[in-house]
């Protein structure tokens, strides 16, 4: 599968895991207390570490949800189809 088709159904995976946010975290909290927050927490936050960590591009390795290296390079909610450092194309293996 091309990293392109990964990113989007990972996007599709987080909209669903945001969605449901308030039905999960509640039934955490209930069942674990406040430890059950603070996992859902940490849940909630590790989808943005997922998402910049473990979609690598072939060529250079920079994610497909940033728009290059470097100081002023910003990360959107939805995969780049072409690289933004090196060019490679996402929908080709």
């Amino acid at each position: 599968m091309h990293l392109y088709t990964k990113g989007w159904l990972f996007t599709g995976w987080v909209l669903v895991v945001f969605v449901t946010f308030p039905w999960w975290i509640t039934a955490l909290r209930a069942a674990l207390g406040n430890v059950g927050l603070v996992l859902g927490l940490l849940l909630w936050l590790s989808h943005g570490v997922i998402m910049l960590r473990l979609f690598r591009c072939p060529e250079c390795g920079l994610s497909p949800f940033v728009s290059n290296r470097g100081f002023l390079a910003w990360s959107t909610p939805w995969p780049r189809k072409i690289c933004g450092e090196c060019g490679h194309d996402h929908k080709t293996n």
